[in-house]
């Protein structure tokens, strides 16, 4: 499956250099005149575009007609330096085109209100938390990075406070954010008395929701698609089995982009995981003995911690 979208990738590759046409849809927020878009006659065409009027008011979903130069990926020409072709690569970017002219077909595209909605709920949850701060503080930067995963731009001192200090991995939404909204959200479901059926279908929806507001990296796709599962296996009175929930979590993000397999973040996230699959049943054996209850001894001798 990964070699067949690497073949649709690179086969735009040959048409570096030559003038390209066609219709996409925007598929990402325009930061500094570069932006995300999707070929509307093959949508599994990724391009990176480098648009002219940076002013415009683009909006995601967006229809456009676009035309401009098809460029190559810029290549590194010292050792350490950043691989914008590797790095464009890995985001599953088939080529970069210079536009030299952008028109708009069509306002909003019905495929991408979700997104538009999750991307309206982040904008408005990232005034909400910051209110009587700083919009551009130190301090706005950690809370909008902390609970909605906003990388912190221009804010190179901070950044490397925060990894010299090894505490970097605060800025990644990780299964633990994913986990808490989704039981307070249950325990609010409950407290109104919502039953089972009803309550953790919206606990898996407000999960995936989430994760898209927050961008639908690696960690949190792997915590939304492991919490369906096991909740689903609740729902239908079935044995939760924690290797199966990773397995499916690794065969659902790989099927949506194979390229996830290169990235450090789903490495270790998964890695972690896989580590608690194959240990956790050998160290809960190796301290079984702190909480076993002699059968043969009664039951009004023991304390009530030990209870």
């Amino acid at each position: 499956h990964h070699s067949a979208q690497l073949i649709e990738q690179e086969a735009l590759a040959e048409r570096y250099g030559s003038w390209w046409t066609g219709d996409v849809w925007l598929v990402s927020e325009v930061e500094r005149g570069k932006a995300l878009v999707v070929s509307v006659s093959d949508p599994k065409v990724k391009l990176r575009v480098w648009l002219q009027e940076r002013d415009a008011d683009w909006k995601l979903g967006q229809r456009l007609k676009l035309s401009g130069r098809m460029i190559e990926p810029v290549t590194p020409l010292n050792p350490q330096v950043f691989d914008e072709r590797q790095w464009l690569h890995r985001m599953g970017v088939a080529g970069v085109l210079v536009s030299r002219k952008c028109e708009v077909v069509d306002e909003i595209s019905s495929r991408f209100l979700v997104q538009r909605a999750a991307h309206s709920v982040r904008d408005g949850l990232s005034q909400r938390l910051t209110v009587g701060l700083d919009p551009d503080g130190d301090e706005s930067k950690i809370i909008r990075a902390m609970t909605l995963g906003i990388r912190p731009e221009n804010s190179t001192d901070l950044l490397a406070d925060f990894r010299h200090s090894g505490a970097i991995h605060v800025f990644a939404v990780s299964g633990l954010h994913v986990m808490m909204v989704g039981s307070m959200v249950a325990v609010l479901l409950k407290v109104f008395g919502c039953g089972r059926r009803v309550w953790v279908p919206c606990v898996i929806g407000v999960m995936f929701f989430y994760a898209m507001v927050t961008g639908m990296r690696p960690p949190a796709m792997r915590a939304s698609v492991m919490g369906a599962v096991l909740l689903s296996a609740w729902l239908v009175q079935r044995k939760i089995v924690l290797a199966n929930s990773v397995a499916v979590g690794v065969i659902v993000a790989l099927m949506s982009d194979g390229h996830m397999l290169f990235q450090p973040g789903f490495q270790l996230s998964f890695g972690v995981l896989v580590a608690i699959v194959l240990l956790g049943g050998l160290v809960t054996r190796c301290f079984h003995w702190f909480s076993y209850v002699d059968p043969f001894l009664p039951r009004s001798l023991y304390t009530r911690w030990q209870e």
